[in-house]
């Protein structure tokens, strides 16, 4: 029959004008439809709303369906569906029941004329309709559809749009976070409650709460088209405002968090990074800074020398033994203490760990001098200290090594302070050695060990083992930290810790990390090949490799000739290295992942970045130190900074990977922090290539009361 496409076009619009709520609009719409005359075979007519992901749908309008159909549709996530299929095409596309699986909830009709609604190239909504048994309308059915078609998709986008903008502005007026609107001269148009509230809190008007050069972020986020982000300091708070400009309205709406207590953290952070916790004095890495900033005067002044003290205290052991741990540490507050009063010259002073601390001496070169000082360090140390009623007399034994021209570097210098206090104490207590010639001995024994190296490299006996890493959630490989290890002829297998070091003081590091890196790619193709499971593989990269100015396209090199995929390679960069250079870690980080290589951060916690490197540098994974996971659930402290790790890391789009994971209350812990992934004795230790190819073969899973490597025949 013939159809008046115009009336039919006039009930529909009538019912788009009167209704505002996109339910309403969608139930009338629906039954109009199936009260067409002879319009539809069944009184059958769906409407759903398509969600982006095209994985989900919401019914809107279900004419013709029951309650268990109505719900079955909610639970639809098969993508084979037709319903799925339509969605992603955009076309009209006719239910077969055979097209899908036998419980999907869209066989309980056949022949349904499928019809999907765009917007631009998105799908929003889908229209379900029986037209014939035969799934074949006529003509004059077909005129009906396209009209009808016409109008829902524009009334339904429409409707989405007016119930999208009202949830947002309920949304920004009810968020705790301040949220204001401009215009394009900078003047505020628009405060949220949240805004008022800290203008009232702090006694400040609005001038006053957001950054001095405001106008400059509004017409750089309009002129960029890209969010600008700048803090801002409001009484004792801060706060972090984005700038972003929205084309279509003209206006720049800004965002404020308030960061107090994250810049306090960071803070925080930063100084425990770079400060023993006992004592309050600089830690390792702090001398290694200082022992850089003296060096670089070396430079300049080919005259300027310095002296490093090494100070051990002699059986300090037995005052542990003796009175316990908190008497110790009374001992080693008041040593500092002692230290740090000290007045006998322009001096630094660290404590390295344990019972060792180091003195820097600076601008002093004469030798006599420098003992002099060192045996008025000993009469200060020597003088009897007062715990519990108890009086304890220690002494001491010093090491001194010379920084001059001829001792270029921190770890150098270091090095010969260690061996001459280790040569104090093979003589006794309380005695004072200088670095000499003699202790080259030593020196020579290196050498051999860098040669060897060398051969190693050459031979094959270098090789690379792997360590899983694992999803939190359901403890399935995603992929494996790259380790060297050294299968040294006499000594047996070696840990990178014993001949690492070596390779960097001698400038073999970069040689050593380019053959990982090469054997890396290899495995990744081979995997790749072998059709297994994908997993990706990451590297560390040395602070001497991070220097080479080739090392991104050498690593590319090395991708193309193995034929792997870069995005299955993870390139692990430490938080000192990135902070010690942060425009070329920038830059380095980029040019990565221009390539589709993938970066992690290392070590993250033991160094001494700024938060906003995290924010600016494009890092994938956050990884969080050992020392950080030791403590936890007791600590408190470790579980502090463990939980401001990993929730900052996800605020910043960033996994997170806890290192060192040794028993099943750590991971409880961290699986409660809602922690990506973890590596750690507990799920496996490093393994060669042949178990860790058995590993990803098996699909292993680890589970909470074994060991995951037991799954499979692991070989020694």
């Amino acid at each position: 029959m013939a159809y008046d496409l115009t009336e039919i076009s006039r009930g529909l619009l009538a019912l788009a004008l009167e209704e505002e709520v996109i339910t309403s609009f969608a139930e009338k719409a629906a039954n109009y439809i199936v009260e067409i005359e002879d319009f539809c075979h069944e009184p059958y007519c769906v409407l759903l709303q398509i969600h982006p992901q095209k994985r989900k749908v919401h019914p809107l309008a279900c004419v013709g369906c029951t309650p268990e159909q109505v719900d079955a549709i909610r639970q639809m996530s098969n993508p084979d569906c037709p319903f799925f299929i339509a969605a992603r095409s955009g076309e009209t596309t006719v239910l077969n029941r055979e097209a899908c699986s036998a419980d999907c909830a869209c066989d309980c009709r056949n022949n349904l004329h499928i019809v999907p609604f765009r917007k631009g190239n998105n799908t929003i909504a889908e229209m379900i309709v029986s037209l014939s048994e035969t799934g074949s309308p006529n003509e004059d059915q077909l005129q009906v559809l396209q009209v009808i078609s016409g109008i829902l998709s524009k009334s339904i986008a429409r409707l989405l749009f007016v119930e999208q903008q009202e949830r947002m502005a309920l949304l920004v007026h009810e968020n705790p976070n301040p949220i204001l609107e401009c215009d394009e001269a900078g003047e505020v148009t628009y405060a949220n409650p949240a805004v008022k509230k800290i203008l009232w809190q702090h006694s400040i008007d609005q001038d006053e709460l957001l950054p001095t050069n405001h106008i400059e972020y509004v017409r750089s986020a309009a002129r960029l088209q890209t969010p600008e982000t700048v803090k801002h300091d409001v009484g004792e708070s801060s706060y972090s405002w984005t700038y972003q400009h929205d084309a279509e309205s003209e206006r720049t709406v800004i965002y404020g968090i308030d960061i107090s207590d994250q810049k306090r953290i960071e803070t925080q952070l930063a100084h425990d990074a770079m400060h023993d916790a006992l004592t309050g004095l600089p830690n390792r890495n702090q001398l290694f800074t200082i022992l850089k900033s003296e060096f670089s005067v070396i430079k300049r002044r080919k005259d300027y020398s310095f002296a490093l003290l090494l100070i051990d205290l002699d059986r300090f052991k037995t005052v542990i033994e003796s009175l316990g741990f908190e008497a110790g540490n009374v001992v080693l507050s008041e040593i500092a203490s002692r230290l740090r009063n000290w007045r006998g010259h322009d001096k630094v002073v660290a404590r390295l760990g344990g019972d060792e601390f180091a003195i820097i001496l600076e601008d002093l070169s004469n030798i006599s001098r420098v003992v002099e000082l060192a045996n008025n360090i000993k009469r200060l140390i020597v003088e009897p200290f007062r715990v519990n009623e108890n009086s304890i007399s220690l002494t001491v034994s010093i090491g001194i090594a010379i920084g001059n021209s001829l001792a270029q570097t921190p770890e150098g210098i270091l090095q010969n302070a260690s061996a001459a206090v280790y040569r104090a104490k093979r003589q006794g207590t309380n005695n004072t050695e200088v670095f000499d010639k003699e202790m080259h001995l030593n020196a020579l024994a290196r050498l051999q060990v860098h040669n060897e190296l060398a051969d190693a490299m050459a031979s094959g006996d270098l090789t690379v083992y792997y360590q899983p890493v694992l999803g939190l959630n359901d403890l399935r490989v995603r992929g494996f930290e790259a380790l060297a290890r050294w299968q040294h002829p006499k000594k047996g297998l070696l840990l990178p810790g014993q001949f690492i070091p070596i390779a960097e003081e001698t400038g073999l590091i970069n040689e050593l990390g380019a053959l990982v890196i090469k054997t890396v790619c290899r495995q990744l193709a081979a995997w790749k090949s072998a059709h297994f499971p994908l997993a990706w593989v990451s590297v560390n990269v040395s602070a001497h490799q991070f220097k080479l100015d080739h090392l991104v396209s050498d690593i590319m090199r090395y991708i193309v000739e193995a034929g792997a995929d870069p995005s299955r390679l993870f390139v692990e960069i430490t938080e000192g290295t990135a902070a010690e250079h942060p425009e070329r870690a920038f830059e380095m980080m980029t040019k990565l992942k221009e390539h589709g290589i993938r970066i992690a951060l290392d070590d993250f916690g033991t160094g001494y970045s700024s938060m906003s490197y995290l924010k600016r540098f494009p890092i994938d994974t956050l990884k969080l130190d050992r020392t950080f996971i030791m403590g936890l659930p007791e600590n408190q402290d470790d579980a502090a900074i463990a939980t401001t790790v990993i929730n900052m890391a996800k605020s910043l789009g960033m996994k997170v990977v806890a290192e060192g994971v040794e028993d099943e209350r750590q991971a409880m812990f961290l699986r409660l922090q809602k922690c990506d992934e973890v590596q750690g004795f507990l799920y496996g230790k490093p393994m060669p290539e042949r178990n860790a190819t058995l590993l990803l073969k098996a699909g292993a899973r680890a589970k909470k009361e074994s060991n995951p490597l037991e799954r499979i025949h692991i070989t020694k």
